[in-house]
């Protein structure tokens, strides 16, 4: 059996953005996918963050109640984002790959990932799975659901063919005027603190949630926290 994280392309508000970038500057939830040798899958978690490692997706899957577990005196295939270990096997990152023996083979004979040719090539090796070419993914709005109550915050809007929301931004000089009311914070400690104010959104919604004599102190800790 085999384990892996798929990344899916998401629209959500631009103050949630940096979470959901992956490594390729790409905005993404991380889903984990268990398969068997059938192609049939066994266990799906969708809604981390694209910036999320696979392997950080892993322990909270196994981490939950009812979540993703090995059954003893197995072991599932996994790639190098994760590692070595009880029911897990993965590639030593000092090792080559099959794919980087036959890399000249590869140049001659690598074919677009959603040409027929691959599918034609891989039923004729593979004569059971024929039926997944056109497969109809049954349940598909309880699946969706499952994924709204596990991941809320995301909202998915359409990518093409409609005009998205735009998220609420406060302007500068209403934050300004925030930090301007809050009593003895001296010039130093507000210039900092709107630097960071007006980069993030929820940042400053959290402040305004503070009453007024927690508000200072709050902000001494953050602009410490942060190293500024």
């Amino acid at each position: 059996m085999a384990l892996d994280g798929c990344h899916v392309d998401v629209c959500v508000p631009v103050a949630d953005q940096g979470r959901y970038r992956n490594r390729k500057q790409q905005i993404t939830t991380n889903m984990l996918g268990d398969v068997d040798w059938n192609m049939k899958f066994l266990y799906v978690l969708p809604g981390w963050e694209g910036s999320a490692s696979d392997s950080r997706v892993l322990r909270d899957a196994m981490s939950r109640q009812d979540g993703f577990g090995v059954p003893k005196g197995h072991y599932y295939l996994v790639d190098a984002g994760y590692t070595n270990g009880p029911g897990f096997l993965a590639p030593f990152r000092s090792t080559r790959t099959w794919l980087q023996h036959s890399i000249k083979d590869w140049e001659n004979d690598k074919l677009l990932i959603d040409s027929d040719d691959v599918w034609n090539r891989y039923v004729e090796a593979n004569k059971t799975t024929v039926c997944y070419k056109t497969k109809v993914v049954k349940n598909w709005d309880a699946i969706v659901t499952i994924f709204q109550k596990i991941m809320p915050m995301v909202k998915i809007y359409p990518k093409r063919g409609s005009e998205l929301p735009l998220p609420h931004v406060t302007p500068p000089a209403e934050i300004l005027a925030t930090l301007q009311m809050i009593p003895d914070l001296s010039t130093c400690d507000m210039l900092k603190s709107y630097g960071k104010l007006i980069l993030n959104e929820r940042l400053f919604q959290a402040l305004m949630e503070l009453p007024m004599t927690m508000r200072k102190e709050w902000l001494w800790i953050l602009n410490e926290k942060n190293g500024i």
